[in-house]
């Protein structure tokens, strides 16, 4: 079950930075547009609970090696959604005011980076 998770979380996360990295305005005004909404915070939390609590639940490997990012990812996604729904404020405090294309840029960047890191560790290692 741990390799399933692991392998589902950084198959989405390369997918997810490389969709960040290729479409950076598109992404910006996602989140420009959301920010707006008082719901924003559910909307988020909807999303990222789910995964989070799988990973917390599936995948809390506590070993230094490339499958720690996905346990770290899962308890930031858990406790990130947690505040979220009992604080919703909190998310108005935190969020930029302005979202640019070149953020989502470097964000995309990282991710892939990270993204590629992870799925070879959850896919190719030995």
């Amino acid at each position: 079950m741990e390799l399933l998770i692991e392998r589902m979380f950084a198959a989405g996360f390369l997918i997810a930075g490389l969709s960040h990295l290729l479409h950076p305005t598109l992404w910006g005004e996602l989140f420009q547009e959301l920010l707006q909404s008082r719901h924003a915070p559910l909307v988020i939390a909807v999303y990222s609970l789910p995964m989070g609590l799988l990973i917390v639940a599936g995948h809390n490997v506590w070993a230094w090696d490339v499958a720690v990012i996905t346990t770290v990812a899962g308890w930031i996604m858990t406790l990130k959604s947690v505040v979220y729904l009992l604080i919703p404020q909190t998310l108005r405090r935190v969020a930029p005011r302005d979202f640019r294309g070149r953020k989502f840029t470097g964000i995309g960047a990282v991710m892939s980076g990270l993204g590629v890191w992870m799925v070879y560790g959850a896919f190719l290692r030995g």
